[in-house]
Protein backbone atom coordinates (compact mmCIF):
# COMPACT_ATOMS: atom_id res chain seq x y z
CA UNK A 1 0.00 0.00 0.00
CA UNK A 2 1.11 3.69 -0.36
CA UNK A 3 0.36 6.84 1.37
CA UNK A 4 -0.87 9.56 -1.08
CA UNK A 5 -1.35 13.16 0.32
CA UNK A 6 -4.53 14.33 0.06
CA UNK A 7 -5.58 17.68 -1.03
CA UNK A 8 -8.42 20.73 -0.06
CA UNK A 9 -11.00 18.33 -1.78
CA UNK A 10 -10.14 15.43 0.49
CA UNK A 11 -12.19 15.02 2.87
CA UNK A 12 -10.68 14.63 6.73
CA UNK A 13 -7.27 15.63 4.97
CA UNK A 14 -4.48 13.83 5.56
CA UNK A 15 -3.39 11.17 3.84
CA UNK A 16 -5.15 8.73 1.70
CA UNK A 17 -4.41 4.77 1.08
CA UNK A 18 -4.45 3.76 -2.32
CA UNK A 19 -3.43 0.10 -3.41
CA UNK A 20 -0.38 -0.28 -4.32
CA UNK A 21 -1.59 -1.88 -7.97
CA UNK A 22 -3.52 1.44 -8.51
CA UNK A 23 0.32 2.66 -8.45
CA UNK A 24 2.30 0.19 -10.51
CA UNK A 25 -0.85 -0.28 -12.94
CA UNK A 26 -1.50 -4.10 -14.18
CA UNK A 27 -0.14 -6.01 -10.76
CA UNK A 28 -3.75 -7.02 -10.33
CA UNK A 29 -5.97 -9.07 -12.21
CA UNK A 30 -9.06 -7.59 -13.46
CA UNK A 31 -11.66 -9.76 -10.73
CA UNK A 32 -9.42 -7.93 -8.54
CA UNK A 33 -7.46 -11.10 -7.95
CA UNK A 34 -4.17 -10.85 -7.40
CA UNK A 35 -2.13 -12.86 -9.82
CA UNK A 36 0.85 -14.99 -8.87
CA UNK A 37 4.00 -14.36 -11.35
CA UNK A 38 4.91 -17.22 -13.80
CA UNK A 39 8.56 -17.90 -11.35
CA UNK A 40 6.02 -19.07 -8.56
CA UNK A 41 4.28 -22.04 -10.43
CA UNK A 42 4.70 -24.71 -9.00
CA UNK A 43 4.30 -28.18 -10.72
CA UNK A 44 0.70 -28.95 -9.26
CA UNK A 45 -0.45 -25.85 -11.73
CA UNK A 46 0.26 -28.02 -14.76
CA UNK A 47 -2.29 -29.62 -17.09
CA UNK A 48 -3.58 -32.29 -14.32
CA UNK A 49 -4.33 -29.89 -11.72
CA UNK A 50 -7.82 -29.40 -10.48
CA UNK A 51 -9.40 -26.28 -8.91
CA UNK A 52 -11.58 -26.61 -6.25
CA UNK A 53 -14.12 -24.23 -5.48
CA UNK A 54 -13.67 -20.52 -7.23
CA UNK A 55 -12.11 -17.37 -6.78
CA UNK A 56 -8.93 -16.16 -4.96
CA UNK A 57 -9.45 -18.07 -1.95
CA UNK A 58 -9.53 -21.37 -4.24
CA UNK A 59 -7.00 -24.06 -3.23
CA UNK A 60 -5.12 -26.76 -5.88
CA UNK A 61 -4.88 -30.21 -5.18
CA UNK A 62 -2.70 -32.56 -7.81
CA UNK A 63 -5.57 -34.31 -10.04
CA UNK A 64 -3.94 -37.18 -10.87
CA UNK A 65 -0.23 -37.81 -9.90
CA UNK A 66 1.55 -41.11 -10.27
CA UNK A 67 1.47 -42.59 -6.71
CA UNK A 68 -1.88 -41.51 -6.08
CA UNK A 69 -3.10 -43.28 -9.21
CA UNK A 70 -5.50 -46.97 -8.63
CA UNK A 71 -4.24 -49.80 -10.23
CA UNK A 72 -5.19 -50.79 -13.69
CA UNK A 73 -7.38 -53.59 -14.84
CA UNK A 74 -5.52 -55.67 -17.25
CA UNK A 75 -7.95 -57.80 -19.14
CA UNK A 76 -5.99 -61.36 -19.70
CA UNK A 77 -7.82 -62.58 -22.79
CA UNK A 78 -5.17 -62.93 -25.96
CA UNK A 79 -2.33 -64.39 -26.81
CA UNK A 80 -0.18 -61.96 -25.43
CA UNK A 81 -1.20 -62.57 -21.90
CA UNK A 82 -2.34 -66.31 -22.34
CA UNK A 83 0.29 -68.17 -19.83
CA UNK A 84 -0.77 -66.84 -16.32
CA UNK A 85 2.45 -66.43 -14.06
CA UNK A 86 2.89 -69.65 -11.98
CA UNK A 87 5.31 -67.87 -9.50
CA UNK A 88 4.09 -67.63 -6.10
CA UNK A 89 5.43 -64.16 -5.60
CA UNK A 90 4.13 -62.40 -8.32
CA UNK A 91 0.74 -64.33 -8.41
CA UNK A 92 0.40 -62.78 -4.89
CA UNK A 93 0.92 -59.35 -6.29
CA UNK A 94 -1.74 -60.06 -9.13
CA UNK A 95 -4.75 -60.56 -6.36
CA UNK A 96 -6.98 -58.17 -7.17
CA UNK A 97 -5.47 -56.30 -10.12
CA UNK A 98 -6.01 -59.04 -13.07
CA UNK A 99 -9.02 -60.40 -14.48
CA UNK A 100 -9.45 -63.54 -16.79
CA UNK A 101 -12.00 -65.37 -18.35
CA UNK A 102 -12.97 -68.99 -16.73
CA UNK A 103 -14.29 -71.62 -18.87
CA UNK A 104 -16.63 -74.24 -16.97
CA UNK A 105 -17.72 -77.79 -18.10
CA UNK A 106 -20.55 -79.21 -17.29
CA UNK A 107 -21.34 -83.06 -17.88
CA UNK A 108 -24.63 -84.40 -16.66
CA UNK A 109 -24.74 -88.58 -16.33
CA UNK A 110 -26.48 -90.72 -18.65
CA UNK A 111 -28.83 -92.45 -16.70
CA UNK A 112 -32.77 -92.34 -16.73
CA UNK A 113 -34.13 -88.89 -15.32
CA UNK A 114 -30.51 -87.38 -14.63
CA UNK A 115 -31.48 -84.01 -16.75
CA UNK A 116 -32.85 -80.86 -15.42
CA UNK A 117 -34.48 -77.39 -15.70
CA UNK A 118 -33.69 -75.86 -12.94
CA UNK A 119 -30.99 -73.02 -12.38
CA UNK A 120 -27.58 -74.18 -11.57
CA UNK A 121 -25.45 -72.00 -9.60
CA UNK A 122 -21.88 -72.43 -9.52
CA UNK A 123 -18.78 -70.96 -7.37
CA UNK A 124 -15.41 -71.61 -7.53
CA UNK A 125 -12.50 -71.20 -5.04
CA UNK A 126 -8.53 -71.14 -5.95
CA UNK A 127 -5.84 -70.46 -4.21
CA UNK A 128 -5.89 -66.94 -4.53
CA UNK A 129 -9.59 -65.85 -4.08
CA UNK A 130 -13.56 -66.95 -4.95
CA UNK A 131 -15.06 -66.05 -8.18
CA UNK A 132 -18.43 -64.81 -7.42
CA UNK A 133 -21.80 -66.86 -7.54
CA UNK A 134 -22.05 -67.53 -11.43
CA UNK A 135 -25.86 -68.82 -13.11
CA UNK A 136 -25.11 -70.97 -15.40
CA UNK A 137 -28.03 -70.25 -17.55
CA UNK A 138 -26.79 -66.97 -18.37
CA UNK A 139 -23.38 -67.67 -19.74
CA UNK A 140 -23.64 -70.46 -21.61
CA UNK A 141 -21.38 -70.54 -24.92
CA UNK A 142 -24.02 -72.07 -26.93
CA UNK A 143 -27.50 -71.54 -27.24
CA UNK A 144 -29.65 -74.72 -26.46
CA UNK A 145 -31.29 -76.75 -23.76
CA UNK A 146 -29.29 -77.60 -20.65
CA UNK A 147 -28.23 -80.05 -18.21
CA UNK A 148 -29.65 -82.98 -20.70
CA UNK A 149 -29.47 -86.49 -19.77
CA UNK A 150 -25.14 -87.21 -20.99
CA UNK A 151 -24.79 -84.02 -22.22
CA UNK A 152 -21.48 -81.80 -21.47
CA UNK A 153 -23.05 -78.01 -21.44
CA UNK A 154 -19.87 -75.51 -21.63
CA UNK A 155 -19.91 -71.94 -19.64
CA UNK A 156 -17.23 -68.81 -19.73
CA UNK A 157 -17.72 -66.01 -17.34
CA UNK A 158 -15.02 -63.26 -16.63
CA UNK A 159 -14.03 -63.16 -12.71
CA UNK A 160 -10.79 -62.25 -10.76
CA UNK A 161 -7.94 -64.32 -10.88
CA UNK A 162 -8.62 -67.17 -8.73
CA UNK A 163 -5.33 -69.16 -9.27
CA UNK A 164 -5.16 -72.93 -9.02
CA UNK A 165 -8.96 -74.07 -8.32
CA UNK A 166 -9.53 -76.30 -5.59
CA UNK A 167 -13.32 -76.64 -5.20
CA UNK A 168 -16.22 -75.93 -6.95
CA UNK A 169 -19.37 -75.40 -4.94
CA UNK A 170 -22.47 -75.96 -6.83
CA UNK A 171 -26.10 -76.32 -6.60
CA UNK A 172 -29.60 -75.65 -8.10
CA UNK A 173 -32.96 -73.50 -7.06
CA UNK A 174 -35.42 -77.05 -7.21
CA UNK A 175 -37.67 -75.17 -9.07
CA UNK A 176 -37.69 -77.08 -11.93
CA UNK A 177 -40.16 -79.60 -13.19
CA UNK A 178 -37.23 -82.19 -13.09
CA UNK A 179 -35.39 -80.98 -9.55
CA UNK A 180 -33.70 -84.44 -9.72
CA UNK A 181 -30.00 -84.29 -11.60
CA UNK A 182 -27.21 -86.36 -11.65
CA UNK A 183 -24.03 -84.60 -12.14
CA UNK A 184 -21.22 -86.27 -13.11
CA UNK A 185 -18.56 -84.17 -13.51
CA UNK A 186 -17.31 -80.24 -13.37
CA UNK A 187 -14.44 -79.25 -15.46
CA UNK A 188 -12.61 -76.31 -14.81
CA UNK A 189 -10.67 -74.51 -17.92
CA UNK A 190 -7.90 -71.93 -17.17
CA UNK A 191 -6.73 -69.68 -19.88
CA UNK A 192 -2.71 -71.13 -19.69
CA UNK A 193 -4.78 -74.53 -21.08
CA UNK A 194 -4.89 -76.57 -17.73
CA UNK A 195 -7.64 -78.35 -16.75
CA UNK A 196 -9.16 -79.24 -13.40
CA UNK A 197 -12.06 -81.86 -13.70
CA UNK A 198 -14.01 -82.68 -10.24
CA UNK A 199 -15.80 -85.70 -9.73
CA UNK A 200 -19.09 -85.72 -8.17
CA UNK A 201 -21.03 -88.70 -9.56
CA UNK A 202 -24.37 -88.25 -7.72
CA UNK A 203 -27.68 -86.91 -7.24
CA UNK A 204 -28.64 -83.24 -6.98
CA UNK A 205 -31.89 -83.42 -5.56
CA UNK A 206 -34.33 -83.34 -2.90
CA UNK A 207 -35.81 -86.96 -2.74
CA UNK A 208 -32.58 -89.10 -4.82
CA UNK A 209 -29.31 -90.21 -3.26
CA UNK A 210 -27.88 -88.03 -0.32
CA UNK A 211 -31.03 -85.60 -0.56
CA UNK A 212 -28.93 -82.11 -0.91
CA UNK A 213 -29.22 -80.18 -3.82
CA UNK A 214 -26.05 -78.66 -3.37
CA UNK A 215 -22.24 -80.10 -3.42
CA UNK A 216 -18.86 -79.57 -2.46
CA UNK A 217 -16.49 -80.89 -4.76
CA UNK A 218 -12.61 -80.86 -4.16
CA UNK A 219 -9.76 -82.98 -4.99
CA UNK A 220 -9.25 -82.08 -9.07
CA UNK A 221 -7.57 -83.95 -11.18
CA UNK A 222 -4.95 -81.84 -13.80
CA UNK A 223 -5.00 -82.67 -17.19
CA UNK A 224 -3.60 -79.98 -20.10
CA UNK A 225 -4.88 -79.86 -23.48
Amino acid sequence: MELVPVGAGGGRGGVSVRPRSAVDGGASSARGGQRRPASHMTELDGPETALYGSGPASGRRPHSAMASRPATTRMYDNTEHANIPSNAALEKQLIGQMRCIIKVLVKTGNRPYAGTDCEVMCRIKGHSRTTATHRLSTCAVRAGTLFRRGQTDEFAFQDWYIGEPVQVSIWHDAKGSDPNWFLEKVTVVLQNGQNFTFKCDDWLSETEGKRQVRVELVGPTLTSR
